[in-house]
């Protein structure tokens, strides 16, 4: 969720299933910024393939359903992305997950110690920026106000792009057929 829609993992663990919808033949998800606004953020396919994968395995959701007229079942109810208890997450818990996943993954030590839900949000401007988007579209997106934030990591991206004599020598250690 955090690398496909670019959000805040405040934004992703304060959300309920109630908050997943639909806009003009959409998946979406309703989320509230940090100054109260909502704002509703698409879900590409491969999102919505995997949230709705992992609902459908919730039993707590699946215990909800059968509920009519019994007594109202708590706060947490409806957390869209739970602990196993059904309790919902905090932001340590993710990171958590985070790391356990990219120790699993087989990611060095000292890498697998900074991914967190930030690396997400990061990665997923600096994919959207690689893929053609307009800093525009990522500041909304993003939720800048200010749009220096999210010209940071355009800049960051830049610097991080071979120089013209690597992408010469790249060329020139291709061999002949190859470069056609």
């Amino acid at each position: 969720m955090l690398l496909f829609t670019g959000a805040r993992v405040s934004e992703v663990i304060g959300a309920d299933v109630g908050d997943l919808g639909t806009e003009r033949g959409r998946r979406v998800l309703r989320v509230t910024r940090g100054d109260g606004d909502r704002r509703s953020l698409p879900l590409p396919g491969p999102a919505v393939v995997r949230i709705d994968a992992y609902l459908a395995r919730r039993a707590d959701l699946a215990d909800a359903k059968g509920r009519a007229g019994r007594p109202d079942p708590g706060p947490d109810a409806n957390v869209l992305f739970a602990t196993g208890t059904g309790r919902r997450l905090f932001a340590a818990d993710v990171w958590r997950v985070m790391r356990r996943l990219a120790a699993r993954a087989g990611l060095p030590d000292d890498l697998t110690g900074r991914v967190g839900p930030e690396a997400m949000r990061h990665s997923f401007a600096t994919l959207y920026l690689d893929a053609g988007g307009s800093l525009s579209d990522l500041q909304e997106v993003m939720g800048h106000a200010d749009p220096r934030t999210t010209r940071r990591y355009d800049r960051e991206r830049q610097a991080r792009r071979q120089s013209p004599g690597d992408l010469v020598a790249a060329y020139l250690s291709t061999p002949p057929r190859q470069r056609l």
